[in-house]
């Protein structure tokens, strides 16, 4: 036994899907609006987590068990909606070739 216990396990991984999910968008898959919805998402996932690490009994691990069913469906809908826009804004050519995703992704003028 590695003295790591269940509710410690799922906190830590469901913590760590939150950074993950959030650099998605600048290896040019999605749009960078994933970024905010996978962010809210992997936020409730990582917040029953934590319920579960300070309070583990059935209740609090069925929650997690349940959202974890419908977590992978939502994710994979937001980066199907936010390639299906980064597609149209590259038909409309306001999509910068060659790969320089970062400022065409996320047009904030934050990156000068």
């Amino acid at each position: 036994s590695s003295g790591i216990n269940a509710e410690y396990g799922a906190l830590r991984n469901t913590a760590a899907l939150i950074p993950l999910c959030a650099v998605i968008p600048f290896t040019g898959i999605s749009h960078c609006s994933f970024s905010f919805y996978s962010v809210l998402v992997n936020a409730y996932f990582t917040y029953l987590a934590w319920n579960f690490y300070q309070h583990p009994n059935k209740q609090t691990a069925r929650e997690l068990f349940r959202f974890s069913l419908v977590y992978l469906p939502i994710l994979f809908g937001f980066l199907a909606i936010g390639y299906a826009f980064k597609e149209r804004t590259a038909d409309e050519g306001r999509h910068h070739e060659g790969g320089a995703y970062i400022k065409d992704l996320c047009p904030v003028n934050t990156l000068k």
